[in-house]
């Protein structure tokens, strides 16, 4: 194979794999403009040697880290609720979930959450939906509040353009589910699809635990 066609195979690869798991390079708040074309410029090696670093730095001390204290959920724009959660978590078992109403793994798990929300609410769960946007029309409030009431989606969801809280958790993924106890602290976490059963489980685990003093 030669070197140019190495490289074509290189940028590929980098760009595939930064798509498939949702890095998002941002600086300050904002999206760096024009990276696929910065890439395209980048010997293939160079090309991959970034994404590497990259991905570490996203995995770096930023990250939520299972026993630690959970990062803020914060916003300015709050769907279903009048009020903004007061700071920290209340003292409530609390299920935040990162996604984004054009994502289909998240509209795949949206029913488990809104049914976790029905069945555990009434026993001090709150759920805390981060609506970060992949692409271009999800920015739109309006959208996320159209799409909100046409699922019957209720529990609290901050609109998070910015990245804030997405780059507050080092999260790289849609859907993401982060479960936090009565003293704050984050005790699991689940990527993507699936473990319902898991999930379930350490909701109602958490639930049953002394209250935070």
């Amino acid at each position: 194979m030669t070197a140019p066609a190495r490289d074509v195979l290189n940028k590929s690869a980098f760009t595939f794999y930064c798509r498939a798991h949702s890095l998002n390079f941002r600086c300050a708040g904002r999206t760096l403009p024009g990276w696929p074309g910065l890439v395209g410029r980048l010997p293939g090696r160079l090309a991959a040697l970034l994404c590497v670093l990259l991905s570490l730095g996203m995995l770096s001390a930023q990250a939520a880290s299972i026993g630690a204290p959970a990062p803020d959920v914060r916003g300015k724009v709050w769907l279903n609720t009048a009020q903004p959660p007061a700071g920290g978590f209340g003292g409530r078992v609390t299920l935040v979930e990162f996604w984004t109403y054009g994502c289909w793994n998240c509209r795949n798990v949206e029913p488990y959450v809104k049914q976790w929300y029905r069945d555990y609410a009434p026993r001090g769960l709150a759920v805390m939906a981060v609506h970060t946007p992949e692409f271009k029309h999800e920015y739109d409030v309006d959208k996320v509040s159209a799409y909100l009431k046409q699922h019957g989606i209720t529990y609290p969801v901050v609109i998070d353009n910015d990245f804030g809280n997405w780059n507050r958790y080092a999260n790289r993924y849609w859907p993401a589910l982060y479960l936090i106890d009565k003293r704050g602290v984050l005790r699991y976490t689940h990527i993507g699809e699936g473990g319902y059963g898991e999930t379930e489980g350490m909701i109602a685990t958490l639930l049953a635990e002394p209250d935070a003093r």
